[in-house]
């Protein structure tokens, strides 16, 4: 199983519920339609531990992603469907520009240990 990591940070003119609303409701779907390939799609919403430990600062991304795919091929798979789709590839960009500060969106896949 290949397994590919979004870290993103939402678009600032979004409070975190309405973030967590838009991803959920169109953004996801949108994606599961145009990238059957994804066999699992995890949204990880970050919240603070606890209230007693305030920090000065935001955190800074809000959200990890996880799209699990077979293999490496499937995935790089999306990217050709990206650039040969354009109609497609357009939507999603947009409904990024209005999720996310695309400023901040980082991609990984990993080495996972465990122990």
């Amino acid at each position: 199983m290949f397994r590919l990591f979004v870290v993103t940070k939402r678009n600032p003119n979004l409070t975190m519920d309405e973030f967590i609303d838009h991803y959920e409701n169109i953004h996801a779907p949108m994606n599961k339609r145009f990238y059957p390939q994804m066999k699992r799609y995890v949204r990880n919403y970050l919240m603070p531990v606890d209230a007693d430990m305030p920090t000065d600062n935001e955190a800074p991304f809000d959200c990890i992603t996880e799209a699990y795919f077979d293999n490496e091929a499937d995935f790089r798979s999306v990217m050709v469907t990206m650039e040969t789709n354009t109609e497609n590839t357009a939507e999603h960009y947009a409904d990024e520009e209005n999720l996310f500060d695309r400023s901040k969106v980082w991609w990984f896949t990993s080495k996972t240990c465990e122990s």
